[in-house]
């Protein structure tokens, strides 16, 4: 019985510190020079690829997990700022296919809607983790664009941008397929 009480209290002070030690099937990317990034909560594998410009910040990713990856986008503008996206395709190892549309939240509507090209910022830059009051954070937007399934790597060339009226290029991304055994949210 002391046993069986020992397992129920370590499972339980598990489920409250919120991550488990699990296998994780992911795409890692290869990303020299840029800056990686875990998944929720900070924990997992580092599978995002941050590229900040300025207050403005994107984070790129596919989808783990999962027998239909997709190219996940998340880009964060502040208030006063404003970014322009100059196509609406992208390469996926050197072939061109639709990017997808661009989501935000509306609170009028409550409900996420299509917006684009131009993606204005409102908020400010803050940290996104446990945030009380999210009309404080910047505008997210979001674009998740399907990928051809079965791949070992991806290479994928996001489209060019104006940044605040600026012309510029955002780099080629290379993703690898990858797995491990990581700390892992169940409740974060």
């Amino acid at each position: 019985m002391g046993r069986m009480i020992r397992v129920i209290l370590i499972a339980a002070a598990g489920m409250l510190a919120g991550c488990v030690m699990a296998p994780v099937h992911y795409y890692e990317p290869v990303a020299p020079g840029y800056k990686t990034i875990g998944g929720p909560c900070g924990a997992g594998p580092e599978d995002r690829v941050l590229l900040e410009y300025g207050d403005i910040t994107l984070q790129v990713s596919i989808e783990r997990e999962t027998d239909r990856p997709a190219l996940l986008i998340g880009i964060d503008i502040p208030d006063g700022h404003v970014v322009t996206l100059l196509s609406d395709q992208l390469s996926i190892n050197g072939e061109s296919r639709d990017l997808g549309p661009v989501r935000t939240w509306n609170p009028v509507q409550a409900a996420m809607v299509i917006v684009g090209p131009e993606l204005v910022g409102s908020g400010e830059k803050k940290f996104r983790w446990i945030v009380s009051d999210t009309s404080v954070l910047p505008r997210h937007f979001t674009i998740e664009t399907p990928l051809p399934p079965g791949l070992e790597v991806y290479r994928i060339q996001l489209p060019a941008v104006l940044l605040d009226g600026e012309p510029t290029g955002l780099p080629e991304l290379t993703f690898r397929k990858a797995s491990g055994v990581f700390s892992t949210p169940i409740n974060c």
